[in-house]
């Protein structure tokens, strides 16, 4: 037993859960614990699609499905309505190597995620956090042109649309929101990753072992940090990531006449962890000031909680006014 389970009566850690948003790093996060064969790592376990299961895994869920799942499509649902029976099936089939899945929202319900996962004593967590705005170009990047890893995107420059921003923005926070409320709320063990500071500008076996000192303090086994590990290059290569799309100044113009939706493009702008660009012109010119907070990272403070709240108050106006526009412009092209 490890010094965390005596201290929080937690069961042997055998599970690790990567919550994150799709376009975070979380694909170079695995590919790199795939490094180590003590570990069974899996990709988006429970995505709406086919996963990657090896054969013996395979016949590990149809067993535990019994007569519910006899062939891929049917195993499919089956797997997404009972997310914590397939935990159970995969680590017996693996004999009992800790298990790792990448978990986003969407993949489950809230609900799902807090009766079958944040409920079970045998799994950690690891909060995967990106610049989001970097994540959302990405993301628009991989959903137009069709291409969502190893290939070259430097070239391909998408459209961004404000509002489309604004959507997107407003789920990715209430993902990240929410299961930072959970875990802080069930005290339960959390390693935190910036992809900026802990896996892009980091030698990759120097992102390992730090990942791998990480998973000991949760109350996984110790492992030998492996003698080669994959080499990684990244899909876009463009550094400015207001270069990586086509209409930059004509986003940040729409964006920036919308009061809330330019605070949801600095939050956007800011590397988790790290002052947003305003504060740390702010404090270059005072003197003063303090870290922002990321990407809804938790915070303590009073202040930053405040801020959060009306932030959201902000976005929730901001987002009635849009609903309204586009029922003016509705209205105003049926009258035409």
């Amino acid at each position: 037993m490890s010094s965390l389970e005596e201290r929080t009566g937690l069961g042997s850690a055998r599970i690790v859960c990567i919550l994150a948003m799709p376009r975070t790093g979380s694909s170079y996060l695995t590919q790199l614990l795939k490094c180590c064969p003590e570990f069974n790592v899996h990709a988006e376990l429970f995505h709406k699609n086919s996963v990657g299961l090896k054969p013996g895994e395979r016949s590990a869920l149809l067993k535990a499905a019994g007569g519910e799942a006899t062939d891929e499509q049917s195993l499919n649902v089956w797997r997404r309505r009972n997310p914590g029976k397939v935990l159970d099936a995969l680590l017996h089939s693996s004999g009992e190597r800790p298990l790792f899945f990448k978990l986003f929202g969407g993949h489950l319900s809230k609900a799902q995620v807090a009766a079958e996962i944040l409920s079970r004593d045998d799994v950690r967590y690891v909060l995967l956090w990106r610049r989001p705005i970097e994540s959302f170009i990405s993301s628009r990047k991989a959903s137009h042109y069709g291409v969502h890893g190893r290939v070259d995107t430097t070239t391909l420059k998408p459209t961004i649309v404000d509002q489309d921003f604004v959507n997107w923005a407003l789920r990715y926070n209430r993902w990240y929101d929410w299961t930072a409320r959970e875990l802080r709320a069930r005290g339960l063990p959390t390693m935190e990753i910036v992809y900026e500071t802990q896996l892009k500008n980091a030698e990759s076996h120097v992102a390992l072992a730090g990942i791998l000192d990480g998973l000991v303090a949760l109350g996984l086994p110790k492992v030998a940090l492996p003698e080669e590990l994959l080499s990684s290059e990244r899909q876009d290569r463009e550094p400015d990531y207001r270069a990586r799309v086509a209409n930059w100044a004509e986003f940040e113009r729409e964006i920036l006449s919308v009061p809330a939706h330019a605070e949801l493009l600095q939050w956007a702008e800011t590397v988790p962890g790290l002052p947003s660009p305003s504060a740390a012109s702010k404090s270059a010119s005072t003197g003063q000031g303090r870290p922002g907070n990321g990407a809804g990272k938790p915070s303590t403070q009073a202040d930053s909680r405040e801020e959060r709240r009306r932030l959201k108050r902000e976005r929730r106006r901001a987002q009635k006014k849009g609903t309204r526009i586009a029922g003016k412009r509705g209205r105003d092209r049926a009258a035409q």
